[in-house]
């Protein structure tokens, strides 16, 4: 049985792949590979906290082309990548905040509620309802 080849329209077959060639996607071959600075200027942002949106910006390229690069480069995507460094931006941000806290009481009283589940106790408040006369009668 022989495979009879799909035709255009005015009756000529279409060209045959040929089985060595690699689809490459829509828009062919990578043309403009992450670079090794630009990687490493992507490290940085994320180590200070930057979003997916705000890299992207800044880079010029959209969400699914930087995954696209980076997984050229190994990495999953850009979730993985954040999850690996986006700690260490965490990391600084708290100990900033530590250090703050040694001179600021407001600074100390914020990471004592949200750290340490703290409450400033606030004093009852003593109300007086005077119904029939005034408040010497009481």
């Amino acid at each position: 049985m022989t495979k009879t080849p799909r035709l255009k329209k005015d009756g000529t077959p279409y060209a045959a792949r040929k089985a060595s060639a690699k689809k490459t996607g829509p828009k062919g071959v990578t043309k403009d590979p992450l670079a090794d600075a630009t990687y490493k200027n992507l490290i940085g942002m994320i180590k200070i906290l930057c979003t997916k949106e705000e890299i992207c910006g800044i880079l010029e390229m959209s969400g699914d082309t930087l995954d696209r690069r980076l997984k050229e480069r190994g990495a999953q995507n850009f979730a993985d990548l954040y999850a690996k460094y986006g700690g260490q931006g965490k990391q600084s941000l708290r100990r900033l905040q530590f250090q703050q806290a040694e001179t600021s009481v407001a600074m100390s009283m914020h990471l004592g509620k949200h750290h340490l589940g703290q409450t400033e106790k606030q004093a009852p408040q003593q109300t007086t309802i005077i119904l029939n006369g005034s408040a010497d009668d009481l």
